[in-house]
């Protein structure tokens, strides 16, 4: 027999083999079915923002810009607005802007606000309008115009000082609206006017770190009250602090405060907003 001969037999072997087995089946015993279980789709679970966490979140980062990822947001009026325009956060960059990097928990705290697709300010905006002016938009913070630039006072006693010898109509505080005020790029902070006795604390080269803490939680229990911060006396009201201008004549037509009078902390003095002063008791 020959090669050629066995090599068509092993051919006709193999062949006949194949045809005896049939395609795998449930019931075949050559075969096998695996079967997979589906399941419903399950959405993950959605962690519910924290009113104090969003609190604390956008008194840090308001009027600030702030990035994820790829994206850039504007916070205002605690709101998480994204720049929407590579354009314009090209611009930023080239501004040298500061654009805070920023974790999850930011992101997920502070609500979603309406795209932002132009810093510029509108057209019909004029900034030698307002150049020299003071102006605020949540009647909290008061800004100084200088140069184009809204400069932030620390402390109302601040804008207190830098305002004495304007004329009346010059320490007016004009109420801007929202599309032109956060258009209005950020000068730097004026400086704080508060005395030194403010300073002995010493926080650059303190060991310890003041504690900012959300405005509802310094605020707890101190409504209505008068409170001692180093050599000045304060009136809490609304959640924010009110300076007693005259201390000595305060305590003088006031004894019975004085004798009850508390000492503030640190931390809930610099939690705490400022309020306009007390002139008249």
């Amino acid at each position: 027999m020959n090669k050629l001969t066995i090599l068509a037999c092993i051919f006709l072997y193999f062949l006949c083999e194949l045809t005896t087995i049939g395609a795998p089946g449930k019931n075949d015993s050559k075969g096998e079915v695996i079967e997979f279980e589906t399941k419903p789709y399950k959405a993950p679970e959605v962690i519910k923002p924290n009113p104090r966490q969003t609190v604390k979140f956008c008194k840090k980062y308001e009027g600030s810009f702030i990035s994820y990822y790829q994206k850039v947001y504007k916070i205002q009026n605690c709101k998480r607005r994204q720049v929407a325009s590579s354009t314009e956060i090209s611009k930023l960059t080239k501004q040298k802007t500061k654009i805070h990097p920023v974790e999850a928990e930011v992101i997920r705290n502070i609500p979603t606000g309406k795209k932002i697709d132009d810093l510029r300010p509108p057209r019909d905006f004029a900034c030698n309008k307002i150049e020299g002016k003071y102006v605020t938009f949540s009647n909290v913070s008061v800004y100084y115009i200088e140069n184009c630039k809204k400069r932030e006072f620390p402390d109302w006693t601040s804008y207190i000082q830098h305002s004495k010898g304007k004329p009346p109509g010059g320490k007016t505080i004009l109420a801007m609206p929202q599309n032109v005020f956060f258009r209005i790029k950020n000068g730097k902070k004026i400086s704080s006017s508060i005395d030194s006795e403010y300073s002995k604390q010493n926080l650059s080269s303190s060991k310890d770190t003041i504690e900012i803490i959300p405005i509802d939680e310094a605020c707890l229990g101190m409504n209505g009250k008068y409170f001692g911060y180093y050599s000045k006396i304060y009136k809490i009201e609304k959640c924010r602090k009110r300076l007693i201008l005259d201390s000595s004549a305060f305590v003088a037509k006031n004894k019975k405060i004085l004798s009850s009078l508390k000492e503030i902390s640190s931390t809930k003095w610099f939690s705490l907003p400022d309020g306009p002063p007390i002139d008249s008791y």
